[in-house]
């Protein structure tokens, strides 16, 4: 028995010196690379330049210096350059009739995203290019291939946006692994960045006419299906400096998990504003045009004026009369609330969008509100036209059918104590409203009701509990 274990080890030894020397007479390594650098070039119609082949047949084949030239009228830094690509596969898999990659570990690869002033990526040929004929048909491999794992190390991913005022450049950082690529893909990792502008990859056609209603649900839709329906990811995100228009964002670090193209959401900590927010939620890609829900989103501590003004900037310069919005409110926010949808263009956001929650807002003030500046002309009341000093106003809202609906809104100045009741309709802007002076130190309630006796301006006073009532449309 022992003789036997002898002997098989001597022929496997052998066998494995002959493969050692023989392999690189047959198969010439600098022959084989450059085949498939000009094959890759020819299928591309980009350069492809790869450096240096080494194989071992223990540890694999190592491709170093492998680069893809860039199109014409960008940049001329290389589109993909990628230190090495380490292949290290299962030798004994071969005697089987199978080839059994065990890892492909790219790295160190720089991509280079790029845009030009007239919107047109670096990538566009790539995605345009027209198939030979009869590369529909599907042909089976002779080969019985099989990735157990492909990983990217100190992975850069860096854009560059031209505009007529210049050229923005943004990079990100990552380290993936993707698992059974070939089956069920399973994506880990972790991405990162310093600073990043999302304006330039969300912005419109360069022609200023928004796109036709649909068409944003249609490239959603496409982009979804395309992602494999076994397909799983885990990913942390930790990006810096973050803006989109006027919105801006210090930090923001948040878990994506990804199952039958459920996107799970966790939203570890968001800090902008002087304040933070957290929150979690799920994302159904399955859903036409995407359906979410978000649960337990709170704000803490944000600085409500610069806050809410770059929310109406950045987000509602759709809606009528959206400049009245800006430099309503200050002070120092909280909010907690939970809110789903559906829907990626804007009249389907408005319409699907249900939310339901509470606010505070503390030491601050609401300035020259419309509604109170009506309501002071005809009470002839000139103090309501004035700033109103908030040290505290909270109360519960909700959101649904495009209502904004606000229930026991109570707002103290120190000198009035007021307590509304309403609603926003965003489809017209209107409002409908109702609120009570609880509290007055300087003149009796009874003065009010004394300027509502007979018409006036659709205004109704009745008595409250507390003080007098004012109902108006």
């Amino acid at each position: 028995m022992k003789k036997w274990i002898i002997y098989s080890l001597i022929s496997l030894l052998i066998i494995t010196l002959l493969l050692i020397f023989l392999v690189p007479l047959f198969l010439p390594l600098e022959r084989v690379k450059d085949f498939a650098a000009s094959k890759a070039s020819e299928i591309l119609k980009r350069e492809v330049k790869i450096k240096k082949v080494s194989f071992n047949i223990f540890n694999g084949i190592v491709l170093k210096g492998l680069s893809i030239n860039e199109a014409k009228g960008f940049s001329p830094e290389p589109f993909v350059e990628v230190d090495a690509v380490e292949l290290r596969y299962d030798l004994w898999s071969l005697f089987s009739g199978k080839f059994q990659v065990n890892e492909i570990n790219i790295v160190k690869p720089k991509i280079k995203i790029e845009k030009s002033a007239s919107g047109v990526f670096n990538f566009s040929d790539l995605m345009t290019k027209k198939e030979p004929k009869g590369s529909g048909q599907v042909h089976e491999s002779p080969i019985n291939l099989s990735i157990s794992k492909i990983s990217v190390s100190k992975g850069l991913l860096t854009f560059i946006f031209h505009s007529r005022s210049g050229a923005e450049k943004y990079q990100l950082l990552a380290d993936i692994s993707v698992a059974d690529p070939l089956v069920a893909p399973r994506i880990a990792g972790s991405v990162s960045s310093d600073k990043l502008v999302l304006d330039p990859l969300l912005e419109g056609p360069k022609d200023g006419r928004p796109a036709p209603y649909g068409a944003l649900t249609r490239t959603v839709n496409d982009l979804t299906r395309s992602i494999p329906d076994k397909l799983t990811m885990s990913l942390l995100i930790n990006l810096k400096d973050i803006s989109h228009k006027t919105l801006k964002i210090d930090r923001i670090n948040v878990g994506l998990a990804l199952a039958q193209k459920v996107l799970a959401v966790d939203l570890k900590d968001l800090s902008a504003y002087e304040g933070q927010v957290s929150g979690k939620g799920k994302v159904d890609l399955n859903v036409s045009g995407l359906s979410y829900r978000v649960d337990g989103l709170e704000l803490k501590n944000l600085n409500a004026g610069p806050f809410s003004n770059a929310v109406v900037e950045s987000f509602m310069t759709g809606f009528p009369k959206y400049k009245e919005l800006k430099n309503k409110v200050f002070g120092r926010l909280e909010l907690s609330v939970d809110l789903s949808g559906r829907g990626v263009e804007t009249a389907d956001i408005l319409k699907n969008a249900e939310a339901s929650g509470n606010l505070t807002l503390s030491n601050g003030k609401l300035s020259h509100l419309e509604s109170m500046a009506s309501l002071a002309e005809f009470l002839k009341y000139n103090a309501l036209k004035e700033d109103l000093v908030v040290r505290e106003l909270k109360g519960e809202f909700s959101l649904e059918d495009r209502f904004l609906t606000l229930k026991g809104l109570s707002v103290d100045s120190g000198d009035i104590r007021v307590v509304f009741d309403g609603s926003v309709d965003f489809t017209r802007f209107s409002r409908r409203w109702w609120f009570c002076f609880l509290e007055r130190q300087q003149s009796e309630p009874d003065a009010f009701a004394e300027r509502l006796q007979g018409p006036g301006a659709g205004i109704r006073h009745f008595a409250g509990r507390k003080g007098n009532c004012f109902f108006g449309l």
